[in-house]
């Protein structure tokens, strides 16, 4: 058994998307049991639908015991002064426009794939979507092991202006490199993949076709939403026809 800790007080981007992945690769690696738990002020929201355990900072600092009393109550009031100065700065609120693109793209891509029979299922509208928040991750696809998902960037960055939906294998066999690099679509490329460089066991390959770009500015386009889901089906194909 293992427990990854998701720390909110100083959560860097997409820090749930890393702990999940480095928990599937160990499971991967025969690891049976394996939690990421949200430790965070009992105020705070956050993503915590999408960990498998939480436990509140308040009840962490109570958790600390020892036969010296002065040691015991340092590391409480070390706790204490996290969440003080939390609460000070404040939570950062969720985008109502990031919330509503969020909303309308994974609406629009369910009722796609029902009216196709497409068998990907897509995750959960997460409430506290932020403004940097350009991600649909985790996609999953009934015929792809756990190493292999596809996901879409609604934006990449602000000089480029164009989204980008990829393939992630990761890790990647030496066989699943060669036969992706024969059959990469002629308007992907491949790249290397690492979910964290910290853990080079992870390292992966990404393959990634530009489409258009949508940010919560402009709003939900269906235009947008449908060159994206085809550039997906045409990514699953590309892997399904690696064996």
């Amino acid at each position: 058994m293992q427990a990854g800790t998701a720390d909110a007080l100083n959560a860097p981007t997409r820090q749930v998307e890393r702990y999940a992945a480095y928990a599937d690769r160990l499971r991967q690696q025969g690891l049976d049991n394996v939690m990421i738990v949200l430790v965070a002020p009992g105020s705070y929201q956050g993503e915590r639908d999408r960990l498998d355990a939480g436990i509140s900072l308040e009840d962490a600092a109570e958790m600390h015991c020892s036969t010296d009393e002065r040691r015991q109550e340092y590391r409480r009031q070390i706790i204490k002064r996290a969440i003080e100065k939390k609460a000070a700065t404040g939570v950062r609120n969720p985008d109502a426009a990031m919330l509503r693109l969020h909303s309308g793209y994974l609406q629009r891509a369910r009722e796609r794939c029902s009216e196709s029979d497409s068998p990907y299922t897509f995750p959960a509208l997460q409430e506290s979507c932020y403004d940097g928040h350009s991600w649909i991750d985790r996609i999953r696809h009934p015929d792809f092991p756990a190493h292999v998902w596809p996901r879409h960037r609604l934006w990449t960055s602000a000089k480029d202006t164009t989204g980008m939906v990829d393939l992630i294998i990761s890790p990647a066999s030496e066989t699943e490199r060669a036969g992706a690099g024969n059959a990469v679509p002629d308007r992907a490329v491949m790249t290397p993949y690492s979910v964290n460089d910290q853990f080079p066991d992870g390292k992966g390959i990404r393959i990634s076709i530009r489409v258009p770009e949508m940010r919560q500015s402009s709003g939900f386009c269906e235009a947008s939403a449908a060159r994206a889901l085809a550039a997906m089906e045409q990514l699953t194909d590309c892997f399904l026809h690696l064996k």
